[in-house]
């Protein structure tokens, strides 16, 4: 914690990115722009409405995202494979996800068509991928290089965390450092003095 940088972020919740007015993309004919469109006069989502980005192309918003320019708000899905295109891409992790959460579980499923067989087929199918974690599983291992810019210590924020071993590591290596250079001089020692004793 001594040796990491802290960093200020711009916003880490709603209310904050609403304090802050940066402009704000989201994904045209998502459930979250409708549930934005629908929320009511009083809600933080509403507010949300002024600061919405015009930027229609998704591809140009993630550009936009990478330099700066706008802020984005959608699914920590399409966030977490945005962060690992970058990083496969650059190997640096210029963005972050903000601590709070709108909704918390997310569907996905396939489409078919009306009175398809395939659909009592399938339903069984993705139903036990899911629940023995494996969907999750391949999910995470396609994006794995995300997950490099999710170390929470280098979000710089202000809030209290218990140590762990990795804060300790600098600590470590000083320590190893010393104790391998007191027994490399003390071997130097030992040789010359039973050389001097030789003589």
């Amino acid at each position: 914690m001594l040796i990491l940088p802290k960093l200020q972020l711009p916003f880490d919740n709603l209310q904050q990115l609403l304090d802050s007015k940066i402009e704000t993309y989201v994904p045209r004919g998502s459930a979250l722009m409708q549930t934005i469109q629908e929320s009511s006069s009083n809600s933080g989502l509403y507010r949300l409405k002024n600061q919405l980005s015009s930027e229609a192309n998704p591809f140009k918003a993630s550009d936009l995202l990478v330099r700066g320019s706008i802020a984005g708000f959608t699914s920590e899905q399409l966030l977490l494979y945005i962060m690992h295109d970058i990083y496969r891409k650059t190997k640096t992790c210029p963005l972050y996800l903000a601590s709070q959460k709108f909704f918390e579980a997310t569907s996905i499923g396939l489409g078919f068509p009306k009175g398809s067989p395939l659909r009592d087929k399938i339903n069984p199918i993705i139903y036990n991928l899911k629940e023995f974690g494996i969907l999750d599983h391949l999910f995470k291992r396609r994006i794995k290089d995300a997950y490099l810019c999710l170390i929470k210590e280098s979000l710089g924020t202000d809030a209290l965390r218990p140590l762990d071993v990795g804060d300790f590591y600098g600590v470590f290596c000083v320590y190893l450092g010393g104790i391998v250079t007191a027994v490399i001089a003390f071997i130097f020692e030992v040789i010359i003095r039973r050389k001097n004793h030789a003589e």
